[in-house]
């Protein structure tokens, strides 16, 4: 009973403190350049152009905030091939352990949800629109970790 009770002690402090057994990702620690590869898409894109939807092969999750957009913070990639006007894209962290993140035309575009799990980022790319109703197509996204060195951001 003493064991238990001194065990039961321990554990009642590490959660006063806040503490726990797997850290909780922050900003500095999910910030650099990944390379991010995607699944096939589940359906066609109702906008018509499948590049609207595509995030750069490479790109920097920076620890700057926007000033455009509260909360979130700067992407930086190499330009778009086609080039395709784009909008600010930003990340953030959403919860305790998903990056979400957006490149947009102000149209159309992509939001990618990803779990951090050390080096990886790992989730869903979902295509968006302006138009509303047509199901949009979704692809698993899986991103790792790279130098900044190697792409030049």
């Amino acid at each position: 009973m003493i064991r238990t009770a001194g065990n039961s002690l321990v554990a009642l402090a590490l959660f006063a403190s806040g503490l726990t057994a797997q850290s909780t990702p922050s900003i500095a620690s999910v910030a650099g350049c990944y390379t991010i590869t995607l699944g096939e898409w589940s359906g066609p894109f109702p906008s018509g152009s499948a590049d609207y939807h595509q995030p750069p092969a490479t790109f920097r999750l920076d620890s700057t905030l926007r000033a455009s957009r509260q909360g979130y913070y700067t992407v930086t990639s190499a330009p778009l091939t086609p080039a395709i006007r784009r909008l600010v894209p930003g990340w953030r962290l959403r919860g305790a352990d998903t990056v979400s993140l957006h490149w947009s035309t102000g149209f159309a575009g992509v939001n990618l949800r990803l779990a951090v799990r050390g080096d990886t980022l790992r989730g869903t790319a979902r295509a968006f629109q302006d138009v509303i109703g047509p199901t949009q197509p979704t692809a698993n996204a899986v991103a790792i970790r790279i130098s900044c060195n190697r792409i030049g951001l």
